[in-house]
């Protein structure tokens, strides 16, 4: 199963990057990273883009009314619906630069995915997470199990996450499977358990071993 983050670990997170921003103590510098980070978080946590097309986001891509043109597998262009504080917290970075990136890097490029990922689980590590290795491709997956956690279809989510093959979607069914087990009483899941055995063991006496 993949990594995601849970609803303590998100929040811990966001609340780490935003810690500049909240606190004046902290220097302008220090307040403008803020910024990356929080914007940064937002694309991968809150849209759910890809690194590829994240760091390849351009200013002229984001539709203040909500939504993303990203450039994603195969070069086709998808329109991303996003919420408010997706918009509104790459909106605060832009105001720092005026690049055509919104994730600008050096030469007059777009920031390289390696710097990316380097700077999200840096955010995350400052957050007591240590545990992720592909930190942006957590996120990505965070939005798919809290699209699920909220009751969203199957289909819903391989649509926000714009996955070709629905069974890369799966995953997040066999997530909520767990963690309708992790709710149970431990009995309850323990009585289950040995009855789906035993009807199993019962049908494989009665009709032979399946193939």
């Amino acid at each position: 199963m993949p990594r995601w983050l849970t609803d303590d670990e998100w929040a811990s997170v966001l609340e780490t990057a935003e810690r500049p921003l909240r606190d004046k103590r902290f220097p302008d510098r220090a307040r403008v990273k803020a910024l990356f980070n929080r914007a940064a978080l937002m694309v991968y946590g809150g849209a759910g883009l890809r690194l590829s097309e994240g760091c390849g986001l351009k200013r002229e891509e984001v539709d203040p009314t909500g939504y993303l043109r990203v450039l994603s597998k195969g070069g086709q262009e998808d329109i991303v619906p996003v919420e408010n504080a997706v918009v509104a917290a790459i909106a605060d970075w832009l105001a720092t630069h005026d690049s055509p990136w919104v994730f600008p890097g050096k030469g007059g490029g777009h920031l390289r995915p390696r710097t990316m990922q380097a700077a999200i689980r840096q955010i995350m590590v400052d957050a007591g997470i240590t545990n992720i290795h592909r930190a942006v491709h957590s996120l990505r997956h965070t939005v798919g199990a809290d699209l699920r956690k909220r009751g969203a279809d199957i289909r819903d989510i391989q649509d926000v996450l714009r996955h070709v093959d629905i069974g890369t979607t799966q995953i997040y069914t066999q997530m909520a499977r767990e963690d309708l087990r992790k709710k149970l009483p431990t009995g309850l899941w323990i009585s289950r358990h040995r009855w789906v055995a035993m009807t199993s063991s019962r049908s494989e006496t009665i009709g032979g071993t399946e193939d």
